[in-house]
């Protein structure tokens, strides 16, 4: 039996194309995103309400030019910068060890194409997952999972595990778990509820 690669490719670009928006956007925390230094300098002009004080400020226009033009420069290297990093995000995911596998699962395909679930604010890793599922289990799979609820029931276990120590304030001798990062425990949870993904034989034959 054939892998179905294309499926594959989908995925990995799926989660290129979100780590490059996510930097852009700031939900990578690794410093990525670009901040325009102009953003906090208030722009326009407003016109004095006299003639003389009108001519005054069309005779300063060329100092106005002169600092637009700096301005324009103070922003551009910060800009640079900021997409050299995307070009080293990139060529990080790029080199990366592919580790090979023996098996077809979600887990199997984040370790070689994903991304560290970590470093991303949990919407991007829940759209990530939904469009991986999705593409590699069928769009009924991926509704009836529902990455969204998955999360918010890792958390409700979280918190009625630790709900005794809450309400004795620290000092009912109830013990305070410590979870592993909720990425993490979604991406166990979507494994072992998913399983192996098909081979494209076998959804040739189920289609018979």
């Amino acid at each position: 039996m054939r892998l179905d690669a294309s499926k594959e490719t989908q995925c990995a670009e799926i989660a290129a194309q979100l780590r490059i928006e996510a930097a852009k956007k700031g939900l990578y925390r690794g410093g990525h995103a670009f901040n325009n230094p102009l953003d906090k300098i208030a722009g326009g002009i407003k016109w004095e309400e006299t003639a003389g004080g009108r001519a005054r400020q069309i005779l300063g226009l060329p100092l106005v030019f002169i600092v637009v033009l700096a301005m324009a420069l103070y922003t551009l290297i910060p800009y640079l910068r900021h997409h050299y990093r995307l070009h080293q995000l990139q060529r990080e995911y790029d080199e990366k060890p592919r580790p090979e596998s023996a098996n077809n699962t979600f887990r199997s395909l984040w370790c070689r194409h994903g991304f560290d679930e970590d470093k991303y604010d949990m919407d991007v890793c829940v759209e990530a997952y939904s469009k991986w599922v999705e593409v590699l289990y069928g769009k009924k799979v991926c509704d009836d999972l529902s990455i969204k609820r998955m999360v918010s029931d890792i958390g409700a276990r979280q918190a009625k595990l630790n709900k005794p120590y809450y309400d004795a304030d620290g000092f009912g001798g109830s013990p305070h778990f410590y979870f592993v990062p909720t990425s993490r425990t979604l991406l166990s949870d979507v494994n072992e509820r998913l399983g192996e993904y098909c081979y494209k034989d076998e959804e040739v034959d189920s289609k018979r």
